[in-house]
């Protein structure tokens, strides 16, 4: 999965901002619109990084 290198790094922010949601779900609100936001967002973003930020010659080894 060389394509989506970024990819990882993206799913550990998702997580991360899962597991936080489910520790203040009792004092902060918030939507499911606003979760599926967040999470495409992400996915998006660390795609397009992953597509647009080429790779060194020197870490292709």
């Amino acid at each position: 999965m060389k394509l989506f290198r970024f990819l990882k790094i993206g799913l550990a922010v998702i997580l991360t901002f899962i597991g936080v949601k489910m520790l203040i779900e009792h004092w902060v609100e918030i939507s499911t619109a606003t979760s599926l936001g967040v999470i495409g967002g992400v996915l998006a973003t660390s795609v397009l990084m992953s597509v647009l930020i080429k790779e060194s010659p020197a870490k292709a080894d």
